[in-house]
């Protein structure tokens, strides 16, 4: 028989090891959970980003392309309207695509603003088209009184190019958008 000292000891390392590994494995289990429940949260809202993100991109690829389109219609409009005044059809054409790009602009605002572009370069663009509507439409001065037709022309050849400047910007920073996201 053993000594009553060996039974101490060994029932000691026995319950001393039996307690270790039911709190080893106690806390494995409970990490594990933790970790799970982590990472299943981490999962669920990546694939909401993921999707937001794909919506996102979708509705991009739709509405820049259109945004680039009205941009271009609406300068060789303008460039046709500073080379050659147009008639009342033109100019109300002009002022038609003028008020759809707009209605554009501010259809695609959560795309815009997602790629922080709300501001400009758009809008600029969309300001100096209606800039230029608006000194187009302006009464035409007498040609004979100083300060005459030469200075209404070349105020609106100076507006144009400045719509012609932003165009490119606003197409520089679309297409590069668009392209870097599909």
């Amino acid at each position: 028989m053993l000594s009553p000292i060996v039974t101490y000891i060994l029932t000691s390392a026995g319950v001393s090891a039996f307690t270790t590994l039911a709190l080893q494995t106690y806390l494995k289990s409970r990490i594990q959970y933790h970790f799970d429940e982590k990472m299943a949260k981490y999962k669920s809202e990546l694939e909401v980003q993921a999707h937001i993100r794909k919506e996102l991109v979708g509705r991009r690829v739709q509405a820049y392309p259109k945004i680039i389109e009205l941009c271009n219609i609406t300068r060789n409009m303008a460039r046709d309207l500073v080379l050659e005044p147009g008639s009342t059809e033109s100019i109300r054409e002009f002022a038609e695509r003028v008020r759809e790009l707009e209605e554009l602009i501010y259809a695609s605002r959560r795309e815009l603003e997602a790629d922080h572009l709300w501001k400009y370069p758009p809008h600029d663009y969309k300001a100096l088209l209606k800039a230029f509507l608006r000194n187009y439409l302006e009464p035409l001065p007498v040609p004979d009184r100083p300060g005459g037709g030469a200075d209404a022309s070349h105020n609106k050849g100076k507006a144009y190019a400045e719509i012609d400047k932003c165009y490119s910007d606003v197409v520089e920073r679309l297409t590069r958008d668009t392209s870097s996201t599909a």
